[in-house]
This record gives C-alpha cells, sequence and structure tokens, in this order.
C-alpha cells in the first residue's frame, strides 16, 4: 500500500479523475447490473476473458459479507464467467481476512500521475491511431506475441482485442499503435476524462522491448496529454508488476492505490 503524502487540491482532484476513468473503462461497450452493494459490470460474448467483468462502484461494504459474495458469486456464475473480480478503494482489516477465507486473492493496483508536457521523446518515435481494419490487424499482432496479457492475466489476443473494439465504438476510448521509423513496435490506449489523460494498456512488441521504448512511449502519451488540452497523464499498474516498475522510470509519482480481490470459480 502506498503512503500518500500532503496531497495538494490539484492532486485530489486527479486522483478522484483517475479512479473515475477506470470504472467507467469497465463499463464501456459492456451491460450493468446494480448490486446490493455495487455494480457488476460485464460484456457478453467476452466473459472468458478477465477484463471483461466486474464488480465495483462499492461505495460501502455489506455488514453480512459471506451474503453479498454469495449474491455476487451466483450472478457471474449465471453469465457463465469463471473469475469473480471485485475493485474496492478500501477494505478494512477485518474484511480482509473474510475475503482471504473465502478464498480471494487480493492484489493492489497503484495509481500514477504525471503532469502532461511535451517532455523528450526518441527521433523517430510516434503514434498513429488505430482506426483501419489493417491497423487492428497490426495491433492483434502485437497481442499475438504478448507473453502475457497487458492486464497481466493469460493472454487472450482475440478476445481482448475484441474487447478493445467494442470500447472503442463507444468513442470514449481511443487506441494507438507506436511506431519507430515507420515500424510498429506497440500499442497503447488513452481515454480523456475530467482534465485528465489515461493510459491504457501499454505494450511493446518483445523484440522491441529493452530498448527504452515503453518509457518513450509513455512521454509520447504526455505530450497527446498537452496536445489535448489534459493537465495530467494518469494510469495504473499493479504494484511490483512490469507496468508499475515502467511508470517509475518514466517519472510517474504514486497518487492512490486501488484493491483487486479475486476468486476462480468454474472453467
Amino acid at each position: 500500500m502506498i503512503r500518500l503524502l500532503a496531497m495538494t487540491e490539484s492532486d485530489r482532484i486527479c486522483s478522484v479523475a483517475l479512479l473515475e476513468s477506470d470504472r467507467r473503462y469497465f463499463e464501456m461497450g459492456a451491460e450493468t447490473e446494480p448490486l446490493s452493494h455495487g455494480l457488476l459490470a460485464w460484456m457478453p460474448g467476452l466473459t472468458r476473458l478477465a477484463a471483461s467483468c466486474v464488480i465495483h462502484r462499492v461505495e460501502s461494504m455489506p455488514s453480512n459479507l459471506a451474503a453479498w459474495l454469495d449474491e455476487i458469486e451466483v450472478k457471474v456464475a449465471d453469465r457463465d464467467v469463471p473469475l469473480v473480480r471485485i475493485y474496492l478503494e478500501h477494505c478494512p482489516d477485518g474484511l480482509r481476512q473474510a475475503f482471504r477465507e473465502r478464498g480471494y486473492q487480493q492484489r493492489n493496483e497503484i495509481g500514477f500521475l504525471a503532469p502532461s508536457g511535451d517532455s523528450h521523446v526518441p527521433q523517430g518515435l510516434a503514434l498513429s491511431e488505430v482506426l483501419s481494419d489493417a491497423d487492428w490487424q497490426f495491433k492483434q499482432a502485437i497481442h499475438n506475441e504478448a507473453m502475457h496479457g497487458p492486464d497481466g492475466y493469460t493472454n487472450q489476443a482475440d478476445l481482448w482485442v475484441e474487447l478493445e473494439q467494442r470500447k472503442c465504438a463507444t468513442g470514449q476510448m481511443r487506441s494507438f499503435l507506436v511506431q519507430r521509423d515507420g515500424e510498429v513496435c506497440g500499442t497503447v490506449g488513452a481515454i480523456a476524462h475530467d482534465g485528465l489523460l489515461r493510459l491504457k494498456n501499454i505494450v511493446i512488441t518483445p523484440r522491441f522491448r529493452r530498448l527504452g521504448l515503453g518509457v518513450a512511449a509513455v512521454q509520447l502519451m504526455r505530450r497527446l496529454a498537452s496536445q489535448q488540452q489534459n493537465r495530467r497523464l494518469g494510469v495504473y499498474g499493479v504494484d511490483g508488476g512490469p507496468g508499475s516498475r515502467l511508470y517509475k522510470r518514466a517519472g510517474l509519482r504514486e497518487i492512490n492505490c486501488q484493491q483487486e480481490w479475486s476468486r476462480m470459480i468454474g472453467e
């Protein structure tokens, strides 16, 4: 868990915007159903993909956690989803223990921020928006080569690309190819919300890794944020994971944290 020191009012506003960008991402192109506590969002036809189904917007925790989890697990199973994923801003120690006794695993996601701006980008590196069928095929090839999915779960490239196509079709998200000297070397997404440009799901093709292109792609996104009149660039990364290490190398700073609790309920 991160420690937040002397958060300014601007930081607080951006922290709220970053959290809301995550919530909106899960709901883009999804069907939703209110729960007794929180909201279930899922994408029909993609339910074998971890990113397709979450429970979030949990503003207050239930007094009877077991009954609430029973409700959630039945609804998730009814949609043929094998993995329950619950996102929380806060989880008191007592509830954390109850989750663990039920078999749930905890994963912390750290929120990062950086000012927008025309930071240094290596010559020849550029972004091009994914618009045509050929662009989507390039993006599919990038995900095909990745060892893991962008969210750290099992790589299911075809389902992931369809998920992002659906989200981009809502007009709330844009997907980009990262190019070096005209050759596609990665992909990244962007969501603009309340003065913040949210970076989503950066992937660098394996043969282009260890060349500093991940950090350079983050700097490209800072430039894009400035061009779109956004004050900050924000992103979430799994605590201790490669994404979080990348964002720290790129000079982003920790601003908030949310927890994911997950459990397999079927295959």
